[in-house]
This record gives structure tokens, C-alpha cells and sequence, in this order.
């Protein structure tokens, strides 16, 4: 536990009894929630705190951070030799660690909207469960706050097996989310995917040197080529930030298959070089919403060469461009559960968002000889109605190049999605959600692609390709209580995948005309292990015939949501 002490005896003590004596006359205070061992020993999810005034910003007086340990020994389901081992043998997070994350300081002023921003910005962590930042105690204008966090297993072996689409992806090493509870990420790791195996090193110190400058570094080495790619940056790490900035560096070589009908008619080889720096400010958090402007150059280098399949028209590319960009968040979030993830805390984004990014490429900035304009944009909004029944989000993104001479797009990829979820019971809830995309000219090693991993789970893999494309997927998804050692919570759904992908003016002969599916699967989560992986086996069934279309697939997938 840490907490704020006076620095001197005597200083401290006339500071406290001068402190009860301006409370007592203004304002009683109120008592502690909870007492230490009470913060350790309740499940987190049980805990709450003081409500205060959120238009009044507090003083705090007290600050306890609380590490729950992985398994509450004290239980006597959970009170066995293993778990009696996992919480020997596991390094808690360190306090530390979770004081560089919240945004707030014992002796700082606080409003409510910091402390739960600051519980948010806990729970994205991956090596904790859960997090609660509670008011533990009012007195005036002063409050006394608890941190509890509950900390997973992350030192693993990788083993990963995924299957979409009749194949089959393999993963095998070692990774820890929190290296000896720093904070830090580290893995190494052999792989074969449906592109390519090799062997992968990723790093990331997301608070280097307890500041708020995050280091990332990856290496791949690969059967096709290989990547190398380092990030320096200090980001909008909250609403209220001030200041930004970052520097990237990538390099990577590959080869890139060409596919339709989940068939390679085609092998390019790609090299890419990047840079990147930029710099962005903000007057922080105001009427509810942030606002960002962003500015930086970015240097990027293509090289293409076919090496095997049917001729392919492609060119490289060369952009150089300063850039600015505009960004505008709105501070709008609810709390809630059974969305995306199983019988656990998640924090759904409700608030309007958008952002717009616009470079200029020329030859005087060392792009190729053709001048384009860059062009990124982002768009999202929710609303959840009263009593939590109703949940939609909705939003548009696009990226490309405007030419300047010939005024016509260029690698441009866009895309508008909507999501909806009807909750019927507190076990029973009705998920949709549809996304349509549109692209045009598209770079030679890209490709709009529809099947197996990419929404239709019942056909192969990459199965179609084009420059229109639209998904509409219907789950009805049940949460139920078994929990399986303590450890996995276990849900399922019935679904239904429709969608198309296909070229303007193109043939509506199959297979390019709508293709679907039907299946039934379960949901597999760890309460344990780290944090944002949800395990998919599902059983679907196509209902159109084509090449390459058998019977039912078997699909295996590791996703952050359900």
C-alpha cells in the first residue's frame, strides 16, 4: 500500500487536528468504506466508494493502492495446491506501475471524471482482470481514494492454434504481459500463418523510466523476407493531455499473395521503408470533449516485383508528405457487461469521435514524381438506451491518395459499419452488425477480400475478391454461469453470416453473387490469464454451392471480443 504522509511529526499533526476542526465545523465527514484488509479480500467487482459532486474537483488527501492476488485463496473453491502455488509464484503488479498509469497524485486536485478515467485506463491493461478507483472517504473538500486492481497470470508458454476456412495457423514460444510486474511486454515466438512462418520478438515499456513515453520494438524473421520496427512516443495518454509526440521507424520485406476463390493466382514481392515524426497538442478536456490538432512528415517507400502466377499490373510508390490532422473526443462512456466479453467489467464507448489527417506528397518533400494528397479520416458514435437494453455504434473510416492530376483516388479503402445488441434477459442478448466497404484502384499487393477469416465462416479462406464488399452478421448469444475450474467462463451463440464481395461491373454469376451461412459455437474466456482474449469454436454451415465450398467448417479463432 502507499500512502501520502506528512513530512514532518509535529507539522502533520497540526495539519490533521486544523483539517478535522475546518471539517467538523463545515462539513461532517464521512466514514471509510472499506478498511485495508476489506479492499484486499472482497471480490472487486463487490467493491464501491462514496458518490461525489462531479462539477467539484477534491483534494486528495489519502492514497492506497490494493493488489488483489489471482486467486482468492480465502475461498474454499479456490483454495487448492495449484492456486495456492499460482499466487506464490506470480509477481504482482508493482505499485508503482498502477501509480504511472492513473492520472492522479496524493495532494492533487481530482474530479470524478479523473478518477474514472483513470479506472478505465486500468482495465485496458492486459495483466489486470479488473480495477476500481473508489472515494473511500469524504471530508469537505478532501477525499481519501483506494486503488484496487486484481492481477492475472501472464509468464506463458504461446501456444496458439487457429483454423478458418479449412486452414490451419500455428504458433508456439513464450510471453509475458508483465514482466516481473513492470508493466512491460516481452515475447518470442515461432509461427505459421496463412501467409508465412517465422520467428517473432515484440517489446513494449508503455511507461519508460515511470514517465509517460511508451518504447516498442519488433523483429521478424521470416521464410518470405523479415521486419524491423521501433517506436519512440509520448500519446494522448488521457482526455486532458496537453502535449504528444512520437517517432517511428519501419523497415519490412515480404511476399504478398494474390488470391480469388481462395486460389494464389499470383506472388509479389514487397519492400517497404518508413519514417515517421510528429508533435500534437490539446487545451485538454473541456465541455466534455477534447480537442487534438496533430502535425508531422512521413516518408514511405515501396518497392514491388512479381515473382510467380498470372502477369500482374502493379508500380511502386514513393510518398513524402507533411501532414496535419484534427481530432475531436467527446467523454462519453458506460460501464456494463455481456457485450464483448464474458461476466466481466467492460467499458463501452458511447461518445461521438472524428478525426481527419491531410498530407501533401511531392517530389520537394522526396515522393516520386507524381503529387498526391493523403487522406485519412475516422468517424464513430453510440447510444445506449435507458436501462441498458438497447446498444448501437455506428461510424465510417477511409484511407487513400487524391492525384492531382488526373483528380481520381488511388489506393483508397472505405468503409461505414453499424453494430446493435437487444439485451432480452441478463443471459440472453441479440447481436447484428453490418459493414459495407468500397475501394478503388487498389495497390497491386492489396486486396478487398470476403470468407473465412474475414466474416463468412462457413467458406474457405480469401474466397472473394473485388472492390464493393458488405457483411451483415446475427448472433443470438447466451452467457451463461458455468465456470470451468474456476478459471474459464463459458458462453455460446447461434449465428448467421450473409455478405458479398464483388467488382463494379462485374459478373453476378456464383460464385460472386451473395453467399451465407448458418452455425452454432461456444466462447471460451480466461478470468486468469491475460486479459482480452476470447476463444471462438464454431461449427457453420454454407448455404451456397461453388468451388471449393464442402460441408460444415470447424473454425478456431483467438479474438479480443466475443
Amino acid at each position: 500500500m502507499m500512502r501520502n504522509r506528512p513530512s514532518g511529526r509535529l507539522a502533520g499533526c497540526a495539519a490533521a487536528v486544523a483539517m478535522a476542526c475546518v471539517s467538523a465545523a463545515a462539513e461532517p465527514c464521512a466514514p471509510s468504506r472499506h478498511d485495508v484488509g476489506a479492499l484486499r479480500d472482497t471480490d472487486i467487482e463487490r467493491l464501491s466508494g462514496h458518490a461525489i459532486d462531479r462539477d467539484r474537483d477534491y483534494r486528495v488527501r489519502d492514497l492506497a493502492i490494493v493488489r488483489q492476488p489471482i486467486f482468492d485463496t480465502d475461498r474454499e473453491d479456490e483454495n487448492n495446491r495449484l492456486f495456492r502455488a499460482a499466487n506464490r509464484y506470480h509477481v504482482d503488479t508493482r505499485e508503482g506501475v498502477i501509480a504511472d498509469v492513473i492520472l492522479f497524485r496524493a495532494g492533487d486536485r481530482a474530479t470524478a471524471q479523473v478518477l474514472e478515467e483513470s479506472e478505465r485506463a486500468l482495465r485496458a491493461k492486459s495483466y489486470l482482470y479488473d480495477a476500481r478507483v473508489l472515494v473511500n472517504r469524504v471530508c469537505g473538500d478532501d477525499i481519501e481514494v483506494a486503488v484496487v486492481t486484481r492481477d492475472v497470470w501472464t509468464l506463458a508458454p504461446q501456444v496458439g492454434f487457429t483454423r478458418t476456412g479449412g486452414e490451419e495457423r500455428l504458433e508456439f514460444g513464450l510471453s509475458d504481459g508483465n514482466v516481473a510486474g513492470t508493466g512491460s511486454e516481452l515475447s518470442a515466438s515461432w509461427f505459421d500463418d496463412l501467409d508465412r512462418s517465422g520467428i517473432a520478438f515484440n517489446y513494449l515499456d508503455p511507461n519508460l523510466g515511470h514517465s509517460r513515453t511508451q518504447l516498442g520494438l519488433t523483429v521478424l524473421d521470416n521464410d518470405d523476407g523479415g521486419r524491423w520496427a521501433v517506436e519512440l512516443a509520448r500519446p494522448f495518454f488521457s482526455l486532458d493531455t496537453r502535449r504528444a509526440w512520437a517517432v517511428r521507424m519501419d523497415q519490412r520485406e515480404s511476399e504478398q499473395g494474390l488470391y480469388l476463390l481462395d486460389r494464389k493466382y499470383a506472388v509479389l514481392e514487397a519492400k517497404t521503408r518508413s519514417f515517421e515524426v510528429s508533435r500534437g497538442f490539446s487545451e485538454g478536456l473541456a465541455d466534455g470533449f477534447a480537442t487534438r490538432w496533430s502535425y508531422g512528415f512521413r516518408y514511405e517507400d515501396r518497392d514491388l516485383a512479381q515473382l510467380r502466377g498470372a502477369p500482374v499490373d502493379f508500380r511502386d510508390r514513393t510518398l513524402g508528405y507533411p501532414w496535419v490532422s484534427y481530432e475531436r473526443v467527446e467523454d462519453d462512456f458506460a460501464k456494463s457487461r455481456n457485450v464483448d466479453r464474458l461476466q466481466s467489467t467492460e467499458d463501452i464507448y458511447l461518445g461521438r469521435r472524428y478525426s481527419l489527417l491531410l498530407g501533401y506528397s511531392d517530389a520537394a518533400f522526396g515522393g516520386d514524381g507524381d503529387s498526391r494528397f493523403v487522406l485519412h479520416g475516422w468517424f464513430q458514435d453510440g447510444h445506449r438506451s435507458e436501462g441498458g437494453r438497447h446498444l448501437t455504434l455506428f461510424g465510417a473510416q477511409f484511407e487513400g491518395l487524391l492525384d492531382t492530376d488526373r483528380g481520381a483516388l488511388e489506393d483508397f479503402l472505405g468503409s461505414v459499419w453499424l453494430r446493435y445488441r437487444y439485451r432480452q434477459t441478463p443471459r440472453l442478448a441479440f447481436h447484428a452488425s453490418a459493414t459495407a466497404s468500397y475501394a478503388r484502384d487498389l495497390r497491386a499487393d492489396r486486396q478487398l477480400l470476403l470468407g473465412g477469416d474475414s466474416g463468412l465462416r462457413g467458406f474457405p479462406n480469401r474466397y472473394q475478391a473485388g472492390d464493393r464488399s458488405f457483411v451483415f452478421t446475427f448472433e443470438e448469444r447466451y452467457f451463461s454461469d458455468l465456470y470451468l475450474f474456476r478459471v474459464l467462463r463459458v458462453g455460446a451463440a447461434l449465428f448467421a453470416d450473409v455478405g458479398r464481395a464483388w467488382f463494379s461491373g462485374g459478373s453476378d454469376e456464383e460464385p460472386f453473387g451473395i453467399i451465407a451461412d448458418v452455425g452454432v459455437g461456444l466462447r471460451f474466456e480466461s478470468t486468469r490469464t491475460q486479459r482480452g482474449r476470447v476463444l471462438h469454436l464454431d461449427f457453420a454451415w454454407p448455404l451456397a454451392d461453388g468451388p471449393g465450398i464442402g460441408g460444415a467448417e470447424l473454425t478456431l479463432t483467438a479474438r479480443q471480443a466475443l
